[in-house]
């Protein structure tokens, strides 16, 4: 499986198909493009290591109170004003299931660098990243940089897309499960699976609405940006090529 990580200090790509190397990190020292081969693993742990010192120290507390206090009112709200254990036990699993996604989305959406300059370099190389997976996936062994440029930043596999899914799917299984005296526990089976079954077409969806999300998380990287990405691309799957002519 081929995919890529971003921070605001560069990207990783790698193929999960591969074995050894299987991974590149793609960054800039001193304005310089580096290139770095590796195995995923210890590129991802150097990038993030590098992107720790700039973001801010306070963010995931903050956020993570937060989102205890508005879950916490949400309960509290339907208790007061709804009751009964199906509807309380209902607004709970929606907590349940939601809150992880809800924080993916915080942290995603809204920026937690230090410097906003830090929080734009990281959306450059995330709309880079998903801009050259797109093309790889496509164009095999062929690398054309001008092709290249035309794809879009907007990828249906963003974990922004997957964390809103699940945001809904929760939302469903609370709102469901607390009409279950109303509608029954068979009609709830049924919204539930038909919820779930509809979340996942969408997921193969090329015009998903739940990229929304990525207007915020991405941005059209510049020319020099997207030349680093398309390198170390390039790189993955020539090393990949060069190991099969050796086998």
């Amino acid at each position: 499986m081929l995919g890529g990580e971003s921070t605001s200090v560069g990207i990783v790509f790698y193929d999960t198909g591969k074995s050894g190397d299987n991974a590149v990190f793609c960054r800039f020292e001193e304005e310089k493009p580096v290139v770095e081969a590796g195995e995923r693993s210890n590129l991802l742990e150097k990038m993030k290591k590098l992107d720790k010192e700039r973001e801010q120290k306070i963010s995931f507390l903050r956020y993570v109170g937060c989102e205890i206090l508005f879950f916490g009112a949400l309960i509290a709200a339907v208790w007061i004003f709804v009751g009964g254990f199906f509807p309380v036990a209902g607004a709970f699993l929606f907590v349940l299931g939601a809150w992880f996604p809800c924080l993916v989305l915080v942290f995603a959406c809204k920026r937690t660098y230090a410097d906003e300059r830090d929080f734009d370099s990281f959306r450059k190389f995330h709309g880079a990243e998903h801009m050259m997976v797109s093309y790889a996936v496509r164009s095999g062994v062929k690398f054309d940089f001008e092709k290249a440029k035309t794809f879009s930043r907007i990828h249906r596999e963003c974990g922004t897309v997957y964390a809103s899914s699940a945001v809904i799917l929760s939302a469903v299984f609370g709102a469901s499960f607390g009409l279950i005296p109303k509608i029954g526990f068979w009609w709830f089976l049924a919204i539930l699976f038909g919820a779930a079954a509809l979340l996942f077409l969408n997921l193969l969806n090329p015009y998903n609405p739940l990229t929304v999300f990525q207007r915020k998380v991405t941005a059209v990287p510049d020319e020099k940006t997207l030349l680093l990405a398309f390198e170390g691309i390039k790189k993955l799957f020539s090393e990949e090529n060069e190991q099969k002519t050796e086998l």
